[in-house]
C-alpha cells in the first residue's frame, strides 16, 4: 500500500512540475487556470474520497492531500486521500477556468474513513470553484 501511494505521489509530483504553475484568470478573461474543489462534511474521520467531475481536467494538485485524476471520456475520476475536513481539499487545472466554475460539477461516488471503513457518500459534498 505504501509503495503504491509513493508511486502515485511521484507521478503526481512529476505531472505537476511539468505542467508549470499558472494563476487563475480574472473574471474578465478566459483561458486555462486552477480552480478549487471545496469539501463540505460533518464527518470527522474522513480519509479518502472517490469523486466524479463532469468536465475535462488537465491535472490536480493539493498541498495537504494525496491526489490522483484520470480522464474517462467527458468525466474525470478523482481520488483525494488524507485527513479530509471541510474546506478546499484540492485544485484542478482546466482549459477554461471561467467556464469551469459555471459548468463543472463534482459528485462523491465513494468515501472511506482513515481506518478504511466505508462512509456514506451522501455525507460529503464537493463544490467546484467554491460554488
Amino acid at each position: 500500500m505504501r509503495r503504491v501511494r509513493a508511486v502515485m505521489l511521484a507521478c503526481i509530483i512529476t505531472a505537476t512540475l511539468t505542467c508549470g504553475e499558472s494563476d487563475p484568470p480574472t473574471s474578465t478573461e478566459s483561458g486555462p487556470g486552477w480552480i478549487s474543489l471545496e469539501l463540505t462534511t460533518q464527518t470527522t474521520d474522513a480519509g479518502g474520497l472517490l469523486m466524479t467531475i463532469r468536465g475535462k481536467v488537465d491535472s490536480i494538485r493539493s498541498t495537504s492531500h494525496d491526489t490522483f485524476a484520470k480522464q474517462v471520456g467527458p468525466l474525470t475520476k478523482v481520488v483525494v486521500a488524507g485527513n479530509l475536513t471541510s474546506g478546499i481539499i484540492a485544485e484542478i487545472f482546466v482549459p477554461d477556468a471561467n467556464l469551469a466554475v459555471a459548468s463543472y460539477t463534482a459528485s462523491v461516488d465513494q468515501a472511506a474513513a482513515r481506518t478504511l471503513d466505508q462512509r456514506d457518500p451522501a455525507d460529503f459534498e464537493v463544490a467546484v470553484g467554491g460554488q
